[in-house]
């Protein structure tokens, strides 16, 4: 019942970039697509809402997970709600590298990601959480009421690099 079904065509572009002169047709360079579908997931219900590949071939995806022994992710509390998920597929979507989870005793869900020239991930997302992990660095670390944004820094390989609130009294 648990397990999110990805599929996705994989590749960072399928069409090469062009140039074209006026007039012209513009040249294409066809570039191979790869696709695979994977099944990831735990005992409860768990979400996948944004997907990125990198120049090698591996996918991120940002959710969020409700299971407690969702695959590679640290032991989650029964007292939490949905935490927001990040994980990294290997290129044929058969392994996963790394899973992370984020999250306080509300429900959090990462809703967006963003690869960096650098190999870091970057993830956006919202919580409900007033015990929201956020680092020492952070630009804010007070949830503020109601629902509050947040983004966090995460290395190539799976570690939370920063985590900052982004919010006010009102909903974000």
């Amino acid at each position: 019942m648990g397990k999110v079904r990805l599929a996705s065509a994989l590749a960072t572009s399928v069409l090469a970039p062009f140039s074209a002169h006026a007039g012209d047709e513009p040249e294409r360079e066809a570039r191979p697509l790869s696709v695979h579908a994977t099944r990831i997931g735990g005992s409860n219900a768990d979400a996948a809402l944004a997907v990125r590949v990198d120049e090698e071939g591996c996918t991120y995806v940002a959710g969020w997970a409700r299971s407690l022994d969702f695959p590679g992710s640290e032991e989650r509390s029964p007292e939490n709600g949905r935490d927001a998920l990040l994980f990294k597929l290997a290129p044929d979507g058969q392994e996963l590298l790394w899973s992370l989870t984020l999250g306080g005793r509300g429900d959090d869900e990462a809703v967006s990601l963003a690869l960096t020239d650098g190999g870091d991930v970057l993830v956006a997302g919202t919580t409900h959480s007033r015990d929201f992990p956020t680092t020492r660095n952070a630009h804010d670390r007070t949830h503020d009421g109601g629902i509050d944004a947040f983004v966090a820094r995460v290395s190539q390989d799976g570690n939370l690099l920063w985590s900052t609130l982004l919010g006010g009294q009102a909903e974000e």
